[in-house]
């Protein structure tokens, strides 16, 4: 059973990742790491806005787009989830003011912009994947302390009974 990595992708020109297959690199690069791969494309930011009810690891967007104001994109994957990484990108504009926010990437590229997206993706995606790695070894880590205490008890009620039972005879 392979684990779930879904991507939102927002963009007015997607087509050009979609056509340079920069986004099947991305998916066989989740897939390389394990993972059944999602990888859902919007062009208009109303599409994104309404497939903001599913729960997604990663949401792509360019940061420059008719419709777009990048707190209220916020705000909305935050009510969904607070875990969800964001990356706004754009092609050469002026990101002004993007240190105030908290967990959110911002990516300014000049030349070679798709591929600097997809690598700065990559980027985003191994973070998101060791974060579930820590998580996978805390739950180890408390099974095994849960299984540890099951095994006190276990013995506990052994005495108890033993006694019990010595008690009696």
């Amino acid at each position: 059973m392979k684990l779930e990595y879904k991507i939102l992708w927002l963009d007015d020109n997607i087509e050009a990742f979609i056509e340079d297959e920069h986004i099947d690199e991305i998916e066989k690069y989740i897939t390389n790491q394990g993972f059944d791969t999602t990888i859902d494309t919007k062009d208009k930011s109303e599409d994104f806005f309404s497939a903001l009810d599913e729960t997604y690891d990663l949401i792509l967007t360019d940061y420059h787009m008719d419709g777009l104001n990048g707190d209220e994109v916020v705000e909305k994957i935050r009510e969904e989830s607070i875990f969800t990484e964001i990356l706004f990108y754009t092609a050469g504009a002026d990101l002004k003011d993007t240190q105030k926010l908290d967990r959110i990437s911002f990516l300014e590229t000049i030349a070679n912009h798709e591929a600097e997206v997809v690598e700065k993706t990559k980027k985003l995606i191994d973070l998101t994947i060791k974060k579930f790695q820590d998580i996978v070894v805390m739950r180890g880590m408390i099974m095994q302390e849960t299984s540890d205490l099951d095994m006190q008890k276990v013995e506990i009620l052994k005495k108890y009974i033993n006694s019990k039972n010595s008690l009696e005879t």
